[in-house]
């Protein structure tokens, strides 16, 4: 987050900014699902010839493939290859979505062998070049063996083939993600969710991870039907101090007339010194709530946020200063001072901006003492820079 020193506003002038300067701005890594038309007919998704046309002039992978990695279906159109596969759903991504290479559409393959738990499979089609070759659209296969450099450039940062089978519990994620299935939740009437985790990683030192998270729903009937996808959870080094990510918390809630399942997501994002280099630094996070709902079944419903900002859930201890200066310390954390005097002055300053947003954003809490439990609206990097840029005279004078 970069803050940019300025002068402070007054109450007034921070209701001005928040609708002129600074409209909040809404992350924009969390993957909202977008209808796509049935599964016979691949030409629904919106401007594909365009993304098909841009996908072919920057491909996915060139030259020659890892010994890992081989192709198992080739075409030369997007809808050709997918006509190959016949996948049970195929849905689009939508790239305004997505924090890393989510590909252009999904596809998902249901395995059922009697008395057996349904064996899933996901995939997204990539565009090959290879020397001499036409780019062409292919379907790949991972085998076993060494992590090479040459297989981890071809796969950094993309959603690899994955067949995945449905486990008793989500994993513990303490040495990274992992793919997994589990019934997320039963009802007699209504049948089974399932959950499902698909994860990709990047390279670099950063070493960021990312899961993305679908909802399949068989009902009493044994028909299936895709609910959606949830929000994308992350983690990783954000540089050499700082780690953070978002992680996801979520409850099914089943609805009459006619039975049908609804998900709640709670979406925390966090911050955190690295072990290794601690300064004090407090760690903070934020929330997000949102619900997924089916659509008709055969294409995902679309993931829909229900708060308009982040925020917290105030804990024991609790002020409104106290929150302004934990989260005034990480905006600080990224500068340098050049004399103590300056140094002194900036902190002055971003403590206040943010101390008069909070004030701002929560009227009520700003007229009593803060309790545990009070839900807390934040404002976001942008309103806070839009703050310190804003030509007002300080508070009081």
């Amino acid at each position: 987050m970069r803050i940019i020193a300025g002068t402070i506003l007054t109450l007034s002038a921070f209701a001005a900014a928040q609708t002129t300067a600074s409209k909040p701005i809404e992350p924009v890594s969390q993957p909202a699902m977008q209808p796509a038309g049935p599964v016979a007919s691949v030409q629904t998704i919106d401007d594909l010839t365009r993304k098909e046309a841009w996908c072919l002039k920057y491909p996915d992978i060139k030259g020659p493939l890892s010994a890992r990695l081989k192709v198992r279906d080739q075409a030369d159109t997007l809808d050709e290859l997918i006509a190959k596969a016949k996948p049970t759903f195929l849905w689009r991504n939508d790239p305004r979505e997505m924090s890393s290479d989510h590909g252009l559409v999904n596809l998902l393959w249901i395995d059922e062998t009697p008395g057996c738990d349904p064996v899933f499979r996901l995939e997204t089609p990539f565009t090959l070049e290879q020397d001499g070759q036409k780019t062409r659209w292919v379907l790949l296969d991972m085998q076993g063996g060494d992590n090479d450099q040459q297989f981890m450039n071809q796969t950094s940062n993309k959603f690899m083939p994955a067949r995945i089978e449905v486990v008793p519990d989500k994993p513990e994620y303490d040495r990274g993600y992992r793919n997994y299935a589990i019934v997320k939740s039963h009802n007699k009437q209504g049948g089974n969710v399932y959950e499902i985790g698909w994860f990709a990683w990047s390279g670099g030192t950063g070493r960021w991870e990312y899961l993305r998270v679908f909802y399949l729903w068989q009902d009493a009937k044994k028909k299936w039907r895709i609910i959606g996808e949830g929000p994308e959870e992350s983690m990783g080094r954000y540089s050499g101090w700082e780690f953070g990510g978002k992680s996801v918390e979520s409850e099914i809630e089943w609805k009459d007339q006619p039975i049908h399942p609804i998900i709640k997501f709670v979406q925390i994002e966090s911050h955190s010194e690295a072990c290794e280099q601690p300064s004090g630094l407090p760690g903070i996070h934020s929330r997000r709530d949102a619900i997924l709902e089916i659509s008709d079944g055969a294409k995902p419903g679309k993931l829909r946020w229900l708060s308009d900002r982040p925020y917290i859930m105030a804990q024991k201890g609790d002020t409104l200063e106290k929150i302004a200066q934990d989260r005034a310390a990480w905006s600080m954390a990224h500068y340098s001072a050049k004399n103590p005097a300056e140094e002194m002055q900036r902190q002055e300053k971003i403590r206040n901006a943010w101390f008069k947003a909070l004030v701002f954003l929560n009227p009520e809490i700003s007229k009593k003492d803060v309790s545990a439990g009070d839900r807390i609206n934040l404002p976001t990097s942008t309103e806070i820079a839009a703050s310190l840029q804003a030509k007002t005279q300080p508070a009081g004078q």
